[in-house]
Formats: structure tokens, sequence, C-alpha cells
């Protein structure tokens, strides 16, 4: 059972920037959590390509903003966010 609780809920212990800790979240499925917004430009790129044609893209783009905003003022959740985005490859980040 992947999908418990436990296995996917992003926790204080998941923030640490160790190398192992990385590792981890790259199979994990809490990264999830995250992955809006260490991707946050990919998703809204994505998000305009398939919803291009309806009338829901506006509101679905600015729910996806909200959220990314919301993770990255988190005090604690904001810097490692951050760090996860500077490890993403050039290419990625030339997007961002």
């Amino acid at each position: 059972d992947i999908n418990r609780q436990e296995d996917c809920n992003l926790t204080a212990k998941h923030l640490s920037t160790e190398p192992e800790a990385i590792d981890f979240l790259k199979t994990s499925p809490v990264q999830r959590a995250i992955s809006r917004s260490v991707y946050a430009e990919e998703y809204e790129v994505s998000l305009r390509e398939c919803m291009a044609h309806s009338p829901a893209a506006e509101a679905m783009l600015q729910a996806h903003m909200q959220q990314v905003v919301g993770q990255r003022k988190n005090p604690q959740l904001g810097p490692f966010l951050e760090h996860l985005r500077s490890l993403k490859p050039r290419e990625l980040r030339a997007i961002s």
C-alpha cells in the first residue's frame, strides 16, 4: 500500500536538504505535495496547452498560482522549495 497517508503527507522531517533526503523525495509519493511549486512554470505551460480552449483555464491557472504562492510564503517550506528549484536541470531552470 504505497499511498497511505503517512507515505504521502509532507511533514517537517521531509524538509532536509541532505542529498539522501532529496534522493528519497525523488521516488516518494511525498513529492506530489511539492512538485507544483518546484516546477511551477512547467505546470503553468502544461495547463495553458491542455486547457487553452476551456472556459475554466483561467480559474485553473489562478488556483495553481495561489497554491504555489502559499507554499513559497511558508517560512519553513519556502526556502526548501527554492533549494529544490535550484537543483532542477539547467534546461528546466531556463523556463523559470
